[in-house]
């Protein structure tokens, strides 16, 4: 008689904790994508210098630039792209870091939420609205006395 409501209680629990260690993976997902982003990154500015490169290359066989210049836009199309990769790494290994240290729960303040003043108390965790309050809805309309408004009076 006691058996089946152990097993019962054995099968609901290895359902939680299945859920339970899927919940726990999800950042890590997230950080592998991140590690894939960099590497599309370093090929994608790679190629963007190679493009630049033949432009200039095609500039400097036209005779519309000296060698001296192009030899001076190459070096700085190529610390220009260096750079690109260096910070884009760089953001990407700081969002990887914050993933770790908060195992995935963070909270994202973008521009637009700083700048905008509509008159919103707004917390966004990984992008996604969690709380927010309107505080136009908290003002209350002002009631003015009927006997604080100025009409025209005509007597005779």
């Amino acid at each position: 008689m006691r058996t089946i409501p152990i097993y019962l209680l054995l099968v609901f629990v290895s359902f939680f904790t299945q859920q339970l260690e899927a919940q726990e993976k999800s950042y890590e997902k997230k950080i592998i994508v991140l590690e894939n982003l960099k590497d599309d990154i370093v090929q994608k500015e790679k190629s963007a210098l190679k493009v630049e490169i033949e432009l200039i290359n095609a500039q400097l066989k036209d005779n519309d630039i000296t060698s001296e210049k192009a030899q001076e836009l190459k070096e700085a199309a190529a610390k220009k792209h260096a750079l690109n990769i260096e910070n884009s790494i760089a953001i990407i290994d700081n969002k990887i870091s914050l993933l770790k240290r908060n195992e995935g729960e963070y909270f994202v303040l973008t521009d637009k939420m700083m700048l905008e003043d509509d008159g919103m108390f707004k917390i966004d965790v990984n992008g996604e609205r969690v709380l927010s309050f309107d505080s136009n809805d908290w003002k209350r309309e002002v009631k003015y006395d009927r006997r604080t408004y100025v009409d025209p009076v005509i007597a005779i």
